[in-house]
Parts: structure tokens; C-alpha cells; sequence
């Protein structure tokens, strides 16, 4: 029996006798595209009366519940666990340092984008002249109204910015806030 046919038996049988939680790790894992597909459809159409945990979670559950050392630490809606344990927002941005030197971007940046909230800061070099910025930030309406306004104007362009990604903390991040916190 293949690894994935042992996944795919491995969730029917956790679903006879009709229980009222189902943990699963990588469910379909080492599983086709196709049959990944029918296999989450199966747990959508399970998701009104059982619980998933994290990767698939996000797209299939309305209320997750985080369990350490046999406790329930939270439940809540994705959204509100990302809220209430997550890290805020992740922006990342690709700037090239041909124009100007690194500092006077991220003078930039944090004057104009972020406005002197806190905030933590990473870069790391990323070819001849580009740096990838990474800026972690809580959840702020400004600062997410001031990305849009400065990315989207000729600002962006002028001080180096040649591409940018926003990211709202993910599930696998508030796992381990939890975890951390209950140690």
C-alpha cells in the first residue's frame, strides 16, 4: 500500500463510528492534486461538526482549538486567533540601493510607512545592489492605509522599492505563540 492510500484509509477510519473530534497531522500529505481535492472536500463537508488542525484549517474550519500538554489553550475563528495571538502584519520589500544607500530607504520607510509605531526590522543582501526589508509590525490601520498609498505612488519607485509583499500572521505562528506562552 502506497503512502498515500494509507493516509486516505487512515482518514476513513478515523471517521467511522461518526466521532465528535478528528486530529489530523498532514492529511494529505504524499497524496495527488486530485485526490488532495477530494479528500478536502470530504473534510469541508465534515468541518460543521469536527476539528482540523492548522495548514488546512485556515481554508476548512470556522473555530479552531489549539491543545498543549492536554489542555485547550484557545478557540476561536482563524481570524480571531490570528488577532488575538499572531504577530500582526509582515511586510516585506525588495529595494535596490543603486539610487540610494540603505539608510536613507529605511528612514524612508519608517517615517513614511510605519510613522513611528513599533515595529521589529530585518533585511538580509539580495543580489549586486537589492536588499529584501522585512518589517514586523501589530495590526494598524494606518500604517496599512500608508503601504498602499506610498506603494501605489511614484514615491515607491523613486526611493527604490521595486517590489513588496504584505502578510498577516499565519496559523503555524500563532501555534507557536501559544506553545511558547504555555512553557
Amino acid at each position: 500500500m502506497s503512502g498515500g492510500e494509507k493516509r486516505r484509509l487512515s482518514l476513513a477510519l478515523s471517521l467511522i463510528g461518526n466521532p465528535k473530534m478528528i486530529i489530523l497531522d498532514e492529511p494529505t500529505t504524499g497524496i495527488d492534486p486530485l485526490m488532495r481535492n477530494n479528500l478536502w472536500n470530504v473534510i469541508s463537508d465534515l468541518k460543521k461538526s469536527k476539528t482540523i488542525l492548522l495548514e488546512e484549517a485556515n481554508a476548512l474550519c470556522n473555530r479552531i482549538g489549539i491543545i498543549v500538554n492536554g489542555s485547550i489553550k484557545c478557540i476561536g475563528s482563524p481570524l480571531e486567533l490570528k488577532s488575538y495571538y499572531g504577530n500582526g502584519y509582515t511586510l516585506t520589500m525588495i529595494i535596490t540601493t543603486s539610487l540610494y544607500d540603505i539608510e536613507t530607504i529605511k528612514r524612508f520607510i519608517e517615517k513614511n510607512i510605519l510613522l513611528g509605531f513599533p515595529f521589529k526590522f530585518y533585511y538580509e543582501k539580495f543580489g549586486d545592489y537589492d536588499y529584501k526589508l522585512s518589517y514586523i509590525f501589530e495590526n494598524n490601520t494606518e500604517i496599512l492605509m500608508n503601504i498602499f498609498k506610498v506603494v501605489d505612488d511614484d514615491i515607491a519607485h523613486h526611493y527604490g522599492i521595486k517590489e513588496f509583499e504584505l502578510n498577516q500572521t499565519t496559523l503555524e505562528d500563532v501555534l507557536y505563540n501559544v506553545i511558547t506562552k504555555s512553557s
